[in-house]
């Protein structure tokens, strides 16, 4: 969930700086997007594997996450969830204004 999250943050700031600079940063064709897609999700998942599971890195914030009440584990799930589709909104819908700057 992680690597999607930051897979759309990225396609939202790229697409973003793509119609600020009227250039078109992302391909144009399906099949060289997709090659794109692959690495940056194979290298966006191993990032994430060393910084948070390898060596049970992601224990450390096990304390922070019980510490609060349930109400706040429950609001803070909601926004992280409202994160989540926020990003996903803002990519899909950034990325339909990109793809008609010309190339």
């Amino acid at each position: 969930m992680i690597t999607l999250s930051m897979l759309f943050a990225i396609i939202g700031l790229a697409s973003t700086l793509s119609i600020w600079l009227h250039l078109r940063i992302l391909p144009e064709r399906k099949d060289g997007f997709m090659i794109g897609f692959t690495a940056l999700t194979t290298v966006l998942i191993v990032v994430n594997y060393y910084a948070l599971i390898a060596g049970r890195k992601w224990s450390r914030f096990e304390q922070e996450f019980r510490r609060g009440s349930s109400a706040v584990r429950l609001f803070g799930s909601m926004a992280v969830w409202a994160c989540v589709v926020l990003l996903l909104v803002v990519g899909a819908w950034t990325a339909s204004i990109a793809v008609r700057i010309p190339a």
